[in-house]
């Protein structure tokens, strides 16, 4: 069985794609995450919820210039549902981040 956990990473105003809760905003990117039994070395009936992904952000590929000053109009979704993160670093300057995002279900 094979898993793949699509999020999206919203920011600011107008994102082009069809998710209707961030319709109107201007920049967005998509991970993914590629989930397998044999990767994640789970058994076939495995159901792991709630699970906390780090993101890394980087300068090389994304422009902080475009976010708030604190990444405060970030967003993640799944599937059209907004999904729970907390920012641990962000740092404008340097251009990096790194923010937990909430995967509620990977099985």
């Amino acid at each position: 069985m094979k898993t793949t956990v699509v999020i999206f990473l919203t920011f600011l105003t107008l994102l082009q794609s069809g998710l209707a809760q961030y319709e109107g905003w201007q920049h967005g990117g998509s991970l993914f995450l590629l989930t397998t039994l044999d990767g994640a070395q789970l058994p076939a009936e495995a159901e792991v919820k709630d699970f906390p992904v780090l993101v890394r952000l980087d300068k090389d590929w994304f422009d902080f210039r475009q976010a708030d000053q604190q990444g405060r109009d970030i967003r993640f979704s799944a599937g059209g549902t907004a999904l729970a993160y907390q920012i641990d670093a962000w740092d404008r300057t340097d251009g990096s981040a790194a923010i937990w995002v909430r995967i509620p279900v990977i099985s």
